[in-house]
């Protein structure tokens, strides 16, 4: 997202300054400084939105008589994910058919829907697993089909079967995954030491991984993708194989990482969404049907989000045919 400083107007002894944004999504920031003043006055705009695919001009009131402003990036909220009419086709199907949304730093986006929707080969193209037949998407500025490699360094990927080399152990695996990203010397040992209790795998690092159950394999895999600490996450099923205690664990990770970090994750698991969702988006035969907060589905359609999803996934989707 590209931000510019557009001058000041005085209006009734105030000032006014006019940020354009070329975006489409949330859009969110705290403080303006004025020039050559070192306090940040009181501008708080806590949540704004603008619909417009051109330049839009944002009015925020500042103090009167200030004569500059600067717009200070680590107060902006941008968006780390873009995906711009994503479509996909198997032979005759069509998996994905124009999905279009953004995620931004401290969302957890749920994608929802029934079996086939098209949540995982969405996921697929925005990790550069496979091409779009058309449309694109960008992961921290980085484009999915010119710069894939900028891409995989931004994001970490919890694939659908946790895919992992089975005679290797854990500590060997995941020492092979700080080799292929780079992650060397003290860093490594820094890397290991910080995910491998944060995934709760230290009681079967030692062991080789085609002997792990399906939720210790899981938890590998979680592990793979946090490695290198990135800014994205995305998390095909995460809880996919997990006991009871084992998904509130990863739901609480999930939680506690979402300040620092975008992640997006699949399911199909209701009560998953409302434990750690901050928006969910409902995708069915490849389109996206709803894109809003769990909170607001429910208070619209006045029931459960279980009967709500069932709602959209069988009126919605048949209506787009």
């Amino acid at each position: 997202m590209l931000f510019s400083y557009a001058g000041a107007n005085k209006i009734g002894g105030g000032v006014v300054w006019r940020i354009l944004a070329s975006r489409v999504g949330p859009l969110r920031f705290q403080s303006i400084v004025p020039a050559g003043h070192g306090d940040y006055f009181g501008v708080r705009v806590l949540t704004a939105k603008v619909f417009f695919a051109n330049l839009c001009t944002l009015f925020v009131w500042g103090e009167a008589g200030s004569s500059g402003a600067e717009l200070m990036p680590e107060f902006l909220e941008t968006d780390m994910i873009e995906v711009k009419e994503l479509r996909r086709r198997f032979g005759p199907v069509v998996a994905v058919d124009g999905v279009s949304f953004s995620a931004a730093k401290g969302q957890v986006v749920g994608l929802l829907g029934p079996n086939g929707a098209g949540k995982t080969t969405t996921m697929r193209m925005l990790t550069c697993y496979i091409q779009p037949d058309s449309g694109t998407a960008s992961v921290c500025g980085h484009d999915i089909l010119t710069d894939s490699i900028g891409v995989r360094r931004s994001l970490g990927y919890l694939a659908e079967n946790s895919p992992a080399y089975p005679e290797m152990t854990v500590g060997g695996f995941l020492k092979f995954i700080c080799d292929i990203r780079q992650i060397k010397g003290r860093r490594r040992k820094a890397a290991l030491d910080r995910v491998v209790p944060m995934c709760s795998i230290e009681s079967v690092y030692h062991q080789t991984i085609e002997t792990l159950s399906k939720g210790y394999k899981r938890r590998v895999g979680l592990a793979q993708a946090l490695i290198h600490d990135p800014e994205v996450l995305i998390l095909d099923e995460p809880t996919d194989g997990l006991d009871p205690n084992q998904k509130h664990e990863v739901r609480r990770l999930i939680g506690a990482m979402a300040k620092d970090k975008c992640i997006i994750i699949s399911t199909h698991i209701l009560e998953e969404v409302e434990a750690v969702c901050s928006r969910a988006i409902i995708v069915a035969r490849g389109k996206v049907l709803v894109d809003s907060t769990p909170q607001e589905l429910k208070g619209k359609y006045h029931a459960s989000l279980d009967e709500v999803f069932r709602r959209i996934t069988t009126t919605q989707a048949a209506a787009t045919n």
